[in-house]
């Protein structure tokens, strides 16, 4: 197969992966919210937000190098996967061995077994994700895909069979991720024995030092990131209760969910920027000018929308009882614009080989997070979270966009914002007016109408552009960089 023909197969995958995910993990966080109610859904999301947590910090950058390793040396994925599994299983050991500890001290009993219970779960999902690392490493998306669909789809039908037999306990909605994850680890395992052949061999104490040196710059630049991430979370729990995580969660579910495109369109972007940054800076510079234009043209009208419709977007999807949830969706579409922008310029930092620069703005952004969290928490509860997520997106996407500074035109590509605001600017002015007279079907269907005629008017986008997208996400990424 050619090189052009697997990037598009392995980019169908990725994509297929993720749209059939996110739609399914939407349906089911609103499904469980409106059942449980803002409290047992906090217990719920607080739980699985722990667990996300366990998840990374188990892991610790293992699966990423362990990836990197099988790529480069794919005769040696055998002992590759057995020197990283055996590194898993000790830190897994330790991390449980704290997080019963820990819990058992900072939190009461119910809410110490949705936590233990999520923790297993997400536990067996780090393994799942472990065997897709030598998956991604053989270039094969398709098992990948498989294996995290096939994972998300048992835990929409175990915990869609208990919602509906009537069931509204956090950890026991929560066994249904523990179940798929139990049917994900031997189907995953089946795969690799079958398909690769893969088998556990005998290492040396030496190979596992070797592979956890080379794992800790990941390792620590994954601590920093989920730091950056969920923080937020973990200080409302402590300051508010559960309550407040329901509410707060409600909304950056939502917000998380429109991540799924972008993040699909960097990770289509990445080979192409890692290939040219040595042979061709001038068209790395000319492709990241031309996709920031791309993603503010899909972020900010995201950002205008939402901002006016944050009310009756709660109000339609979770329910009049997360109605407080309307202000913190206004607050957290601020940030979308900077979340995308950093996928961006994030991922140029890591294509150019800077992965210590990113891991050092991302510890930086943890910091200032932290900080920002415990300060506005306790003045201003659910408002002073989302602000202090804004605040945050904001200083890590400046801090990524001076990181490429030598890379790329920053005048060029802060350039592109003028014309998607402009038409933003229109569309939000439709919408304001319109938003109590209609329903929000018909809101969302008049802003798109409106800001794709002024974007098309004032020629924000033309047909090379389309083409261009067309043959990235379709991996003709030499063509794709000759468009002008």
């Amino acid at each position: 197969m050619s090189k052009s023909r697997l990037v598009a197969r392995n980019t169908f995958y990725l994509f297929l992966d993720r749209i059939l995910r996110g739609f399914m993990l939407m349906a089911l966080t609103v499904w469980i919210a409106r059942a449980l109610g803002v409290k047992a859904f906090g217990v719920y999301a607080l739980a699985v937000t722990i667990g996300g947590i366990f998840r990374v910090v188990n892991d610790f950058g293992i699966s990423f190098r362990a990836a990197y390793e099988v790529a480069k040396n794919p005769e040696k994925s055998s002992r590759i996967f057995t020197q990283g599994l055996v590194l898993k299983i000790v830190i897994s050991i330790i991390g449980m061995t704290c997080l019963v500890i820990g819990v058992g001290y900072c939190y009461p009993a119910q809410m110490q077994k949705a936590i233990w219970v999520a923790a297993f779960a997400y536990l067996l999902l780090g393994y799942i994700e472990y065997a897709n690392a030598i998956f991604g490493g053989q270039e094969r998306m398709e098992y990948i895909s498989l294996n995290m669909v096939l994972h998300m789809s048992l835990v929409f039908c175990f915990i869609g069979m208990l919602l509906i037999i009537g069931i509204r306990s956090a950890p026991v909605l929560l066994l249904g991720h523990m179940s798929a994850g139990i049917f994900g680890i031997f189907f995953a395992w089946h795969l690799l024995r079958r398909k690769f052949h893969l088998r556990l061999v005998k290492i040396e104490g030496r190979e596992i030092k070797t592979f956890l040196i080379k794992t800790l710059p990941f390792g620590l630049y994954f601590l920093s990131d989920v730091i950056y991430f969920h923080t937020d979370i973990i200080m409302l729990s402590f300051y508010h209760g559960e309550h407040s995580v329901g509410l707060y969660q409600s909304a950056m579910k939502l917000i998380q969910f429109t991540e799924a495109a972008p993040l699909l369109f960097v990770s289509a972007l990445f080979p192409t920027l890692s290939r040219m940054y040595g042979d061709a800076p001038a068209t790395v510079s000319k492709i990241l000018s031309k996709s920031s234009g791309y993603l503010f043209m899909l972020s900010l009208p995201l950002a205008v929308g939402t901002w006016f419709l944050s009310d009756s977007i709660i109000l339609y999807l979770f329910g009049a009882e997360y109605a407080a949830a309307g202000r913190v969706l206004k607050i957290l579409a601020i940030m979308m614009p900077f979340r995308y922008a950093a996928f961006l310029f994030g991922t140029a930092l890591t294509a150019s080989g800077k992965q210590q620069g990113r891991m050092i703005m991302v510890a930086v952004t943890a910091l200032i997070n932290i900080c920002l969290n415990a300060w506005w928490i306790p003045l201003w509860g659910l408002a002073g979270a989302a602000c202090a997520s804004v605040v945050s997106a904001i200083i890590l996407a400046l801090y990524f966009a001076y990181g490429i500074r030598n890379i790329a035109h920053l005048s060029q590509i802060f350039s592109k914002v003028f014309r998607p605001l402009i038409a933003c600017l229109i569309m939000g002015g439709g919408i304001y007016f319109a938003r109590t007279q209609y329903n929000i079907f018909i809101n969302i269907i008049l802003g798109i109408l409106i800001y794709t005629l002024i974007i098309l008017v004032i020629k924000g986008i033309n047909k090379q552009d389309l083409e261009m997208i067309k043959k990235i996400l379709a991996g003709r990424k030499d063509d794709a960089v000759k468009v002008d």
